[in-house]
């Protein structure tokens, strides 16, 4: 189960507090991690949000990870976001995620998203 705190509401970095727990408890011993794609998931949703609060309505046209190290289950984890740049209809995001301390990197991504015209239909 993935649990978010979100940022703020305005232009801006943006970051988000995530906390994965098991349904169920593993094998004693056994180490377990998020798998890569709870943490796609958990970044699409962060650099979306700091994408939709930019400028409105938009879609992922790619997203590209970068797997640092794995993330415990049970972890909390601090995705910090920035929209870079934007081309016309395109926006181009990147974000790190790392440990509540800021010792630990994660994963990187850079992303980029479409904004839709809500005028036009998608079909």
């Amino acid at each position: 189960m993935l649990r978010s705190c979100a940022s703020r509401l305005r232009p801006g970095p943006c970051a988000a507090r995530w906390e994965a727990r098991p349904r169920r408890r593993g094998a004693r011993g056994r180490r377990l991690f998020l798998l890569g794609g709870a943490i796609a998931t958990m970044i699409d949703s962060t650099v979306g949000m700091c994408a939709v609060i930019a400028e409105g309505i938009v879609l992922t046209a790619n997203l590209n990870i970068s797997f640092r190290r794995p993330i415990p289950l049970c972890s909390v984890v601090v995705i910090n976001s920035q929209l870079d740049k934007v081309e016309g209809r395109k926006l181009f995001v990147s974000c790190n995620v790392q440990s509540v301390d800021e010792k630990t990197l994660y994963s990187e991504a850079t992303s980029l998203f479409v904004k839709l015209d809500p005028k036009k239909s998608l079909t």
